[in-house]
């Protein structure tokens, strides 16, 4: 808990320097979630460019309005919120002929290889999991990311996809009970602990290697 509240105290820290116009505020907040926002922006969106372009475009419209921007925001959840609905317009925009809700159905879908080795997770389980995932709703995915992979909050997951917090929670029960079933896991905290384990792995491989 502590961990996580400096966390976000320095993310505070660094927001008020961006809106004060320190460009290395900025720049350490583009470093630092960078990486997440790759991630959550090409699950989103399975288009790599389109992806960083709407990373840069981002940054670049929040350093032109930094003036305006809220001092008292949660950091991670307002440039998630910021990335997905600029990724949505992007690909409004470039595939009129297409449904963009179809086009989110085949969204936030998982491979194997997302997932690294890890001791207490065997290989065939890991093989479960992407498959019982890969059957779920775009929206359930998008909670197991945000949730498992981001470390949000229900209430900044709220704000994210824009339901209520209990509606969140009623979700991932959902989810959790869907996915039980699928893996066979005996409880639905055995699950979590589960998905927290594969997930932990990839954010632990993604910090070593940023």
């Amino acid at each position: 808990m502590n961990e996580m509240l400096n966390h976000r105290t320095k993310d505070n820290e660094l927001w008020k320097e961006l809106k004060r116009g320190n460009e290395l505020g900025y720049s350490q907040l583009f470093r630092k979630y960078y990486s997440d926002l790759y991630f959550y922006g090409l699950k989103l969106s399975s288009d790599p460019d389109l992806t960083k372009e709407c990373i840069q475009e981002m940054f670049v419209r929040i350093w032109e309005t930094k003036e305006r921007l809220s001092t008292e925001v949660h950091v991670k959840s307002y440039l998630l919120i910021s990335l997905r609905r600029l990724v949505f317009l992007r690909i409004n925009e470039n595939e009129k002929n297409h449904s963009l809700e179809n086009r989110y159905e085949d969204s936030f879908l998982f491979e194997e290889s997302d997932f690294i080795p890890h001791e207490e997770v065997p290989e065939d389980v890991k093989r479960c999991i992407q498959k019982a995932i890969s059957e779920l709703t775009a929206r359930q995915r998008e909670l197991i990311l945000l949730f498992f992979y981001q470390g949000l909050s229900y209430k900044e997951i709220a704000s994210i996809i824009d339901i209520s917090i209990p509606a969140v929670r009623n979700l991932m029960y959902r989810t959790l009970i869907r996915l039980r079933e699928k893996i066979g896991a005996t409880t639905i905290e055995s699950m979590k602990n589960i998905l927290f384990l594969v997930f932990s792995s990839l954010f632990l491989e993604k910090v070593e290697n940023f």
